[in-house]
């Protein structure tokens, strides 16, 4: 996502910008130096080591401007709100298999054995 939608997707989801205040201002800004290039973040958005959650001091502050938010942080909620992969015909989803049976294609293979095994006691007798 590029930086200013970054905040205009926080505005957005805040309902709006308080006027006359900047990011910078807010109790939610962080400045983090964790080498010699400083970076800016906000909690609320997220924090990570990747560029794609930098933040500006100069951005109009969102609605939740010096608001204590305790939900998750956005970043963590999109994560979540990803729209499932239509299944393929015959795809297994892992929630489809017994742990205790053990892997379809296992079966197959111990089935194979088995009839093997059977084939080769009827050949000696």
């Amino acid at each position: 996502m590029r930086a200013m939608a970054r905040a205009a997707e926080m505005q957005r989801l805040s309902g709006g910008t308080t006027d006359g205040h900047t990011c910078s201002e807010c109790c939610n800004f962080l400045t983090i130096t964790p080498t010699d290039r400083t970076v800016f973040k906000c909690k609320l958005y997220g924090v990570t080591r990747s560029q794609a959650s930098d933040w500006a001091k100069s951005w109009r502050a969102c609605a939740w401007f010096n608001q204590e938010r305790p939900e998750r942080n956005l970043m963590m909620v999109h994560a979540h709100e990803k729209k499932p992969v239509p299944q393929c015909e015959g795809q297994i989803v892992f929630t489809d298999i017994d742990p205790a049976a053990g892997w379809p294609e296992q079966e197959k293979e111990e089935d194979r054995r088995n009839e093997e095994r059977e084939s080769r006691k009827e050949m000696r007798t």
